[in-house]
């Protein structure tokens, strides 16, 4: 996954696959957003993995979701 769209297909494949939690849910939807938005790049990926952080701080993310989540950043810095 190198590119905003792959990264966008890849979070609404988490919705298919899993069962997320609601506030997981709403950031995630979230991060969406950020990346659909018209910003710069730079500045998409850094909101983007700012969110995550947030996420990464729930301990009570189960250990496959945290993983997936985990994905998800490292494709952002591959940007």
């Amino acid at each position: 996954m190198s590119d905003i769209q792959e990264i966008i297909s890849y979070i609404e494949s988490l919705y298919e696959e899993m069962d997320i939690p609601k506030k997981i849910g709403s950031k995630l939807n979230l991060i969406k957003d950020i990346l659909n938005n018209d910003s710069e790049i730079s500045i998409k990926k850094s909101q983007c993995l700012s969110e995550l952080d947030d996420l990464h701080e729930n301990h009570q993310i189960d250990a496959n979701l945290r993983c997936q989540l985990w994905d998800i950043v490292t494709c952002l810095e591959q940007l």
